[in-house]
């Protein structure tokens, strides 16, 4: 994990409908209280519902006792967890941020049996939240119930404290617990909302993309779901001892040694919340953009994750999950665009050290991905593209981890996305427009799995209003044209089918006679085949179509041998 963290400012008034259509109260019964939401013509929202508590530096539990309030008023979002917003200023609640959504279609009630998506947002494992992203229309389009979750992040997700690897006690993964209670919590009460507690899927991008992922070999995991879908994450944890080094840099900038604490454990839960944020070292460029000295990431503690991850699925050692995961075609360029100008030595010495030194695959690489002829000419977009076949081809191998291992083989799904926002040029709010000569960067999937464009970096759904305070020119004249609708729509049918059945081309158990086809796609189970899906628009109707490794074989052929002991 890259110690530089793009931070975001994340709040949010709620759904773009609200600012044009009055919402009616609707009440949905459970046995911890009646839960009171926003209803519209097409959909209804819950938000802002505690799923658990957690004190700090220890598992999360789920939500057992009655709601503090009877009725629930669960029509605005609860708080984001603490976290960075700019030097000097925190944002979220530490211990009342254990929050979910959620949404459904209009005249859905218990019985319904709706498959249920929950969405982990990502955020480099530092920041992060549920707000920006409206499940809204994905919800009434898809007829499926559409959830997400907000969980600890920073020092508070995943700090590792030696106290609790030498008892045996989880240690640094706080954050999975977190997704641990929500699922426990949606398995009791989410048929209450119309869901089917038994097709369960959790479906997350970025970093969030990697927690879903592990999911698949957490023990403790198994039965809680039937379903990951990820979305540009990867499948790691980090060793023990590396997280307790950065536990370590946290104590060394709070002092703990000079205030005379015996041990970095007491020292931390000594710590206010702003200062454990603080000891991040975060310094701001602006408000939503910020670097810092602390990295985080989850951890083999040998108790909650009880090996590396991809050891263990290697081993067959998974649990029995349906799993889709994919990149976009040039994913990695989103985090190396601003490092330019990289000129040709630099370049070539790049690809000599992704290679590890060895000559002959050096040479390879420079064979598939040539360096300009004039020396000072920019490199950073070819930089981009090696990235981010590394990264496709990466996931590829941990597709075929998946699809040998006994529990999941025959589930298993691979994507390559090949598109973004092009309706107009006006709407530049990630992860909407942007200069075509990117291609399909990190996070343009986002919009089109939604349903609808999603403002990640803003976080306000209702940021193309004027006169309100989340008012953003980026947002304005933000829909899609019919051709990317249509694309939208195929896209969530993809996602909400998967979670439905197991499988991307199957849409099963839709009650009362409602019609829900399956999205018109050649998505075949990856096998020995090696074949995945091409997700990009193709006209009408829409019919997507499969390809083998990626649409990059020759690329993956060196990919693997470069990091075939990675």
């Amino acid at each position: 994990m890259n110690a530089l963290c793009t931070l975001v400012m994340l709040w949010s008034i709620s759904t773009v409908v609200v600012m044009t259509t009055v919402s009616q109260k609707v009440d949905v019964r459970t046995a911890l209280g009646t839960v009171r939401g926003n209803g519209f013509p097409t959909f209804q929202e819950f938000l802002g519902i505690p799923y658990g508590t957690a004190e700090r530096f220890e598992p999360a539990v789920p939500r057992s006792k009655g709601f503090d309030q009877n009725p629930l008023d669960a029509t605005y979002f609860g708080p984001a967890c603490l976290q960075t917003l700019t030097n000097v200023t925190t944002y979220g609640s530490e211990y009342s941020c254990h929050v979910l959504n959620i949404w459904r279609p209009a005249g859905v009630g218990p019985g319904a049996n709706l498959p249920v998506l929950l969405f982990v947002p990502g955020g480099t494992n530092d920041f992060g939240e549920a707000e920006p992203y409206n499940a809204s229309i994905m919800a009434s389009d898809q007829h499926a119930v559409i959830c997400s979750i907000n969980y600890r992040v920073g020092p508070f997700g995943f700090v590792a404290l030696k106290e609790q690897a030498l008892a045996g006690e989880p240690t640094g993964n706080f954050a999975l617990t977190d997704i641990q209670a929500a699922l426990r919590f949606l398995r009791q009460h989410v048929a209450d909302f119309g869901g089917d507690p038994k097709r369960l899927t959790l479906f997350g991008q970025s970093s969030g993309g990697g927690l879903v992922l592990l999911h698949t070999v957490l023990p403790s995991s198994s039965g809680l779901l039937e379903g990951v879908i990820s979305q540009s994450g990867d499948l790691g944890a980090r060793p023990l001892d590396k997280s307790l080094g950065v536990t370590e840099t946290l104590a060394e900038r709070l002092n703990c040694t000079q205030k005379g604490f015996k041990s970095t454990r007491a020292c931390l839960v000594a710590a206010t919340g702003d200062e454990l944020v603080y000891a991040q070292g975060v310094t701001c460029i602006t408000p939503n953009a910020c670097n810092a000295a602390t990295s985080w990431s989850p951890t083999v503690d040998g108790a909650l994750l009880p090996d590396d991850p991809l050891v263990l699925a290697k081993a067959g050692q998974v649990n029995p999950l349906a799993v889709a995961l994919g990149a976009n075609t040039n994913d990695s360029y989103l985090f190396i665009m601003n490092t330019g100008p990289i000129g040709r030595t630099e370049y070539e010495a790049a690809l000599l050290a992704a290679a590890r030194g060895n000559v002959t695959l050096a040479r390879a690489l420079l064979a598939l991905y040539p360096p300009r002829d004039n020396r000072t000419d920019d490199h950073v977009d070819l930089m981009g593209w090696w990235s981010s076949d590394r990264m496709l081809c990466g996931l590829r191998r941990t597709a075929a981890a998946f699809a040998a291992a006994p529990p999941t083989k025959g589930q298993v799904h691979l994507y390559r996305y090949n598109y973004f926002f092009q309706s107009n040029r006006v709407c530049t709010a990630a992860s909407n427009w942007h200069d075509p000569s990117w291609g399909s960067v990190h996070q343009d999937e986002v919009s089109f799995v939604f349903g609808q464009p999603i403002f990640m970096n803003i976080g306000y759904t209702n940021c193309s209003v004027p006169g309100w305070s989340g008012f953003d020119r980026s947002c304005l004249d933000c829909h899609f044209n019919a051709t990317e609708a249509a694309f939208a729509r195929a896209v969530g049918r993809l996602w909400t089918s998967f979670a439905a059945s197991g499988d991307p081309g199957v849409r099963e158990g839709i009650e009362r006679g409602e019609v829900q086809e399956a999205a018109d796609a050649e998505w075949p189970r990856f096998g020995a085949g090696g074949r995945n899906v091409l997700l990009q628009p193709t006209g009408a109707p829409q019919r997507m179509q499969a390809e083998f490794a990626l649409g990059r074989p020759e690329y993956c052929e060196v990919w693997d041998e470069v990091d075939a002991d990675a």
